[in-house]
């Protein structure tokens, strides 16, 4: 991917003349498959159960997070000496409950929060059950999903699919209720839908799929407990 890179930008130069040659033009492409220098893992069943379990609760739970006494080798100064406890997976269903209390004058904020949970989790759990790349996810739209027939599936089109040949991806029966509950719940949930007198749009993006994806999976793997390195 590097080699690549570099090749567009000194042909790039060549073609405008910042340089007279591409210097790495007889550099050849070293072997992915046979070097990976990152090794993925797959998630077992349980570890998968762990993290949709704590993604649903984490933006919520994160409200409820009790205080304690910082170690002394954390402080800063003499009113240095709380901080937020870490969530867990034993913890994070009782930090979303003293969540809930502490927002009781809040309803609106709640549900609010349990919507984004509830979104990330099914981003989630779509990404592990279809194999899509999270760009390609976030370019589907509500107009290419297909849970009406006998075979639900997503239409994603060539020009959002790394390969560029379009692909129809099909969906798992549980998947397909998930996402038809989902939809059926934006139409009909004000904190997800303003105006509930129309349909969704065909345009509107079916989830939305946060930049800082990596980031916040990493915040929720931590909080499952589950190692990125076995």
């Amino acid at each position: 991917s590097y080699l690549q890179a570099l090749n567009g930008f000194c042909g790039w130069c060549v073609r405008n003349d910042r340089l007279t040659v591409n210097p790495v033009r007889n550099v050849e492409k070293a072997d992915e498959r046979s070097d990976r220098r990152k090794q993925r893992r797959a998630l077992t069943e349980q570890e998968l159960r762990r993290l949709l379990f704590v993604a649903r609760l984490r933006p919520l739970a994160e409200y409820g997070r009790e205080t304690i006494l910082k170690p002394a080798d954390e402080v800063e100064g003499k009113r240095d000496t709380w901080k937020p406890a870490l969530l867990t997976y034993e913890t994070i269903e009782a930090a979303a409950e003293r969540a809930r209390e502490r927002l009781v004058m809040k309803p609106e904020r709640i549900e609010e929060l349990e919507a984004v949970g509830r979104e990330r989790a099914l981003v989630l759990k779509t990404l592990v059950l279809t194999g899509l790349r999270s760009g390609e996810l976030r370019s589907i739209t509500v107009g290419q999903v297909y849970l009406n027939g006998p075979a639900p599936f997503i239409e994603l089109e060539a020009a959002d699919e790394k390969n560029r040949d379009g692909s129809d991806i099909q969906l798992r029966g549980d998947l397909a209720e998930d996402i038809r509950a989902w939809l059926r719940d934006r139409q009909a949930t004000p904190v997800l839908r303003i105006d509930r007198s129309e349909p969704l749009p065909a345009d509107s993006p079916l989830f939305y799929v946060p930049a800082g994806l990596r980031r916040i999976l990493d915040r929720d793997l931590k909080a499952a407990g589950i190692p990125k390195k076995d």
